[in-house]
């Protein structure tokens, strides 16, 4: 992979990136007479990559005018998204198969004292009142609602794993479980606003009554929601996934944590 960065005053430049940098700081840029700046790295496998530039120690984003990637959420330390393809498609894909929906659901948040989206995702053909268990999928920090779509790409996932037949039918809910700055909330506020907000609104709307399957997800953050909100009311869910967070101190006494366990 070759990058290129026109930034003739900088003393300093190096590629971080998810792939193949070394260790941080990064990769070295060389600087040509033209204060253009290169470097080319070693094959990526194929998938997904994210990648940003050191510039004098400020780590930054991709500089061209003609930037040819999906852009990462505010707050993220790799700022840019790149798919480098192979001879089978991305899983990530969009893909020539029967589309679901994504839904916006907008309303007033009383927990969260705000206007709040709420995406909704419903496979292909789906019609109101068809018993469909239920994802509720939680972001991560410094992320908000549209997240798991804009570069989760959890529809598209969704619609090649149903298309490929190794998906059940599902509905995807990605509620806002952040501040209006995209920061962290307390367990307790983002508890009650699911349990007591999006959960009743989403499952009157789309099912006409509770869903028959419960299940709640989430990354990060999200993780750290889905475990505290989880194990605290296990009898409105039929199980929980914890990704890349969560997880428990060394020592922690998981009943100590949540007594009512």
């Amino acid at each position: 992979m070759a990058y290129f960065l026109n930034a003739p005053n900088a003393k300093e430049v190096l590629l971080a990136d998810t792939a193949v940098s070394p260790a941080p700081p990064g990769r070295p840029l060389i600087k040509a007479s033209d204060g253009m700046w290169s470097v080319t790295t070693p094959p990526y496998e194929p998938g997904t990559h994210y990648y940003g530039f050191l510039i004098d120690g400020v780590l930054t984003g991709d500089l061209g005018g003609t930037v040819v990637t999906d852009r990462l959420s505010r707050g993220f330390l790799l700022f840019e998204a790149i798919d480098v393809r192979g001879a089978e498609p991305l899983f990530t894909d969009t893909r020539q198969a029967p589309h679901g929906i994504v839904h916006i659901e907008t309303f007033s948040s009383i927990s969260l004292r705000r206007e709040v989206r709420c995406f909704v995702y419903t496979p292909p053909g789906f019609t109101a009142g068809e018993p469909l268990p239920i994802v509720y999928l939680l972001h991560g920090d410094l992320q908000d609602a549209s997240a798991w779509s804009s570069t989760g790409y959890a529809e598209r996932i969704a619609d090649n794993l149903l298309a490929d037949g190794q998906a059940r039918r599902i509905i995807m809910v990605i509620p806002d479980i952040g501040s209006p700055n995209r920061g962290t909330l307390s367990m307790d506020i983002v508890e009650s606003y699911l349990i007591s907000e999006v959960i009743p609104r989403v499952e009157s709307t789309y099912l006409g009554g509770p869903a028959p399957e419960r299940y709640l997800v989430g990354l990060s953050a999200g993780a750290a929601h889905t475990r505290y909100t989880g194990f605290r009311n296990p009898e409105l869910l039929s199980g929980v996934g914890l990704f890349s967070g969560g997880g428990l101190a060394v020592g922690t006494v998981l009943e100590q944590l949540l007594p009512s366990l």
